[in-house]
Formats: structure tokens, C-alpha cells, sequence
């Protein structure tokens, strides 16, 4: 049931969980802390309770308790109350950002997402579609992470209403470009790769992420907020690109010179730089892999135009050789990957890599997915270097790299994810079907790695 009262007491208090006197205006407790009393509005904790086949769902109804979470490795603990009916976004959206708040990398991918999420908190109530589709997501990612069940069928509820309130702002010439409107439109497509619910839903959310970055330009995405959330989705459009067959629209030099730097206003360190760099590399090669494609297909038809697999060829080697020297300089910046014997007792890979940080792990297989991409478009292109080798170990390095990613917890597959494809695309029959049993086990919390989804 919903709506049964807390113990009395300020807010305050009954957070810390220490006996209030409910003097007014301010409880002793606050005064002698020195800080603004809450006040004495009732708190409502959600319980969920018995479930009824024959009753029908409300489509406002409120959400189910949340669990109490403690996560061994982060030591987080997720509260059990809300608040209030209205105001349980805002909580869950704190409880999400305390959750990923656990690495302060300089280049850590969940710092640009914290402080994303930080952004949006401020947002709260401006816009209907943001607003549910801060429901819709937070109460997924707490549900899958309490496994409970109700919570998860909740958030496809809100999901509904949160696409609906998106189309009717889309359709509103005031609000299609502004910050809330592509805020609510990354959340649906981060929700669509943890519960998709058609298999090319989270493509086309990224294609419509591409369009409205299109039509604000880039300068709209020099602001702090609209620069980080351009950082957060630029792997998710390459990847669209990428797969969808067409150049990926930030590879133009308008978009290249866009300064990414989200450090707030300080110096950003080399090591960020670095990253950056690798990241608009990566806008460069869904172009070769369309031409690869045609090329392989001209050749196939006996079609092929030497002009043509030349300058794909000279363009290729160009950009795989400036990788190579961008990783020779990075892994003398960082801490290199520590082979470790598995905990798993993998007996394909008895041996894995263990690394100092999770996004140094991302950058790492996304390294070795990239050049594997290449010197696929070379075989492609029938050039005279045999990579086969290289490629081997390139995808043994993105899979050894597996066990220690999975134990990064929820986001874990959605860093893992590209460069398992990409592994299961060049490898063997053994790999393959390893590559599906990790997948498998990803998808119970991360949709869009659905094994049945792979070609055979």
C-alpha cells in the first residue's frame, strides 16, 4: 500500500534517526547544528503490497518502495523512504548520482555523467518530458539493481508517458531545441540499451538525439551543461553511425573544434586531452567502414575502382597509424592493464586483465575495437598486410578485459558492449560462443547486449 506515515519528527532527525522534540519553529536538534529546520511535513513511505491479477494497473500509479541497497565495493547504501509523492525524482536522481559518484578519475566517464545528472537535478519540474523521463529511467536502474520486479514494470509505465510528453514537446517550436528536450530524449535512449522494447528502438532515439544536436548547431553545445551532455552522447552516435551505414556528422571540423572541455572552468590536464582526442578519432571511422562496405561489395561484382580503394586504403593507414602513436603516448600516461588469473576459472581465458580504474578499461577496448575496425577495411580493401594476427590478439586483449569490466556494476555492459561486438564479429567459433554466454549474463540487466540479437 502507499501512504503510511513515518515516525514524528523533522525530516532531519528522522534521516539521522535520532529522537526530535518537535519544538517550533526549529527543533533543538537542527538549532544546535546550525542548520534550517525541515519542518514536520509527513513523510510517506511506499510499501509494495500483494499483488492482484484481476486489478487493473493505474497508469499514475505511484512507484514501489525502493530497497535498501548497500553495494560491497562503494559501500552505498540507497534509502528506503521518498519523501514525498512529488518530489521522489528529485530523490531518485540523487540516489542515482550518489551511486556512480565512486570514481573521481579525471577522465572518468561517470564524472561527465555526474555531472550531467548534477545539471539536471536543477531542471526539476521546468519540463514535463524531462520530468518523466527522469521516472521512467531512475526507476529502472533501481528496480534492476534491487531486482525488484514491480519497480521495473513501474518504469515501462512511465516510459510510455515519458515518449508521449517528449513527441508533444518535439512538436512545440519553443521547446524542440532547448536543453530539457534533449536531456528527456538521452535519458530514453540510455533506458532503451537497459530495456529495449522494440530491437531498433535505441538506434532511432539516437538517430533523434543526432538531429536535435543537428538543429541546435554547435554553437548551442558550448555552454557547460549542453557541452557535457555532448561528450556523454558521442560514443552512442558514432556507434548509430556506425552500424546505420552512413558518416557520423561529428567528424565535420565545425563539430571537431567544439572545446570539450567539461573540467569547470579549469586547465584541462593532458590526460584529458588525450582522451578527447581518441574520441574524435572515432567520429572519422564509420565514414570508412560505409566505403569498406562498397568496396567489398564493388569487388565482389568485379566492379572495384582502384582510384577509389586507394585513397580508402591511404585514408585507413592514416588514421591507424595516428591511433598507434596515440597509444603509444597514452599508455605512457596511465596505468597499464595487470594480468591476474581468472576468479571465474575461465578456462578459454585463464588469464585477465585487471585495471586501476573502469574507464581506463573503456578506453582501452575501445582501442583495440577501433583498430580492429581498421584492419578489417584494409582486408576489405585486399591491401597486402595480413593483419590476422594482430587482430587475434586485439580481441583476446577487449575479452580478457570482460571479467574485470562485469565487476564494475550496472554500467558495466554498457562499457563492455561495443567491443564485445566487434569481438564476436572477428572471432572464432570458441570465442563466439563465449562472447554469448557473457552476453547472456549481461542481459539480465542490459537489454541491448540480447544475445538472439547477434548474428549467428
Amino acid at each position: 500500500m502507499v501512504g503510511v506515515p513515518r515516525s514524528g519528527g523533522c525530516s532531519f532527525c528522522i534521516k539521522r534517526r535520532v529522537k526530535c522534540d518537535e519544538a517550533r519553529p526549529a527543533c533543538s536538534k537542527c538549532q544546535k547544528y546550525g542548520i534550517e529546520c525541515p519542518g514536520y511535513e509527513k513523510v510517506l513511505k511506499f510499501v509494495a503490497g500483494k499483488n492482484h491479477r484481476s486489478r487493473p494497473q493505474n497508469r499514475h500509479a505511484r512507484p514501489p518502495q525502493i530497497l535498501a541497497l548497500l553495494e560491497k565495493e562503494r559501500r552505498i547504501t540507497i534509502p528506503t523512504t521518498i519523501s514525498s509523492p512529488n518530489l521522489y525524482p528529485a530523490q531518485y536522481l540523487s540516489f542515482l548520482i550518489e551511486d556512480i559518484s565512486w570514481s573521481n578519475s579525471a577522465i572518468s566517464d561517470v564524472l561527465f555523467m555526474r555531472r550531467w545528472l548534477s545539471c539536471i537535478t536543477t531542471l526539476l519540474g521546468t519540463n514535463h518530458a524531462l520530468d518523466k523521463a527522469i521516472r521512467c529511467f531512475t526507476t529502472h536502474y533501481f528496480g534492476k539493481l534491487s531486482r525488484n520486479e514491480q519497480m521495473v514494470r513501474y518504469s515501462r509505465t512511465a516510459y510510455g508517458e515519458a515518449l508521449s510528453g517528449l513527441q508533444k514537446t518535439l512538436n512545440s517550436f519553443s521547446d524542440v531545441t532547448s536543453s530539457e528536450t534533449l536531456s528527456a530524449a538521452t535519458l530514453l535512449c540510455l533506458y532503451e540499451f537497459f530495456a529495449p522494447t522494440r530491437r531498433d528502438a535505441r538506434m532511432k532515439h539516437a538517430d533523434g538525439i543526432g538531429r536535435l544536436i543537428r538543429l541546435r548547431g554547435p554553437q548551442r553545445h558550448k555552454s557547460e551543461f549542453d557541452n557535457i551532455m555532448l561528450v556523454l552522447v558521442r560514443g552512442i552516435l558514432v556507434m548509430e553511425a556506425l552500424f546505420s551505414g552512413k558518416d557520423c556528422f561529428l567528424e565535420a571540423e565545425e563539430w571537431r573544434s567544439i572545446n570539450t572541455d567539461t573540467t569547470n572552468q579549469h586547465t584541462p590536464s593532458q590526460l584529458f586531452l588525450m582522451v578527447d582526442e581518441f574520441s574524435k578519432y572515432q567520429t572519422m571511422f564509420p565514414r570508412l567502414v560505409k566505403e569498406a562496405y562498397a568496396t567489398r561489395e564493388a569487388y565482389a561484382a568485379g566492379l572495384a575502382n582502384p582510384m577509389e580503394v586507394m585513397s580508402l586504403v591511404n585514408r585507413t593507414l592514416d588514421l591507424h597509424y595516428r591511433l598507434l602513436t596515440w597509444f603509444e603516448q597514452f599508455t605512457a600516461s596511465v596505468d597499464l592493464p595487470k594480468e591476474v588469473p581468472s576468479s571465474l576459472n575461465d578456462p578459454l581465458y585463464p588469464i585477465v586483465y585487471r585495471y586501476s580504474d573502469p574507464t581506463l578499461a573503456t578506453i582501452f577496448c575501445g582501442y583495440y575495437a577501433t583498430v580492429i575496425i581498421l584492419q578489417e577495411i584494409l582486408r576489405f580493401c585486399q591491401y597486402d598486410v595480413d593483419y590476422t594476427r594482430e587482430t587475434s590478439t586485439l580481441m583476446d586483449n577487449i575479452c580478457k578485459s570482460i571479467e574485470y569490466i562485469d565487476g564494475t556494476g550496472i554500467w558495466g555492459p554498457y562499457r563492455a558492449g561495443f567491443a564485445l561486438r566487434i569481438a564476436y564479429e572477428v572471432g572464432p567459433p570458441e570465442t563466439k560462443l563465449w562472447v554469448k554466454n557473457w552476453l547472456g549474463r549481461f542481459n539480465k540487466i542490459f537489454g541491448a547486449t540480447d544475445p538472439q540479437h547477434y548474428p549467428a
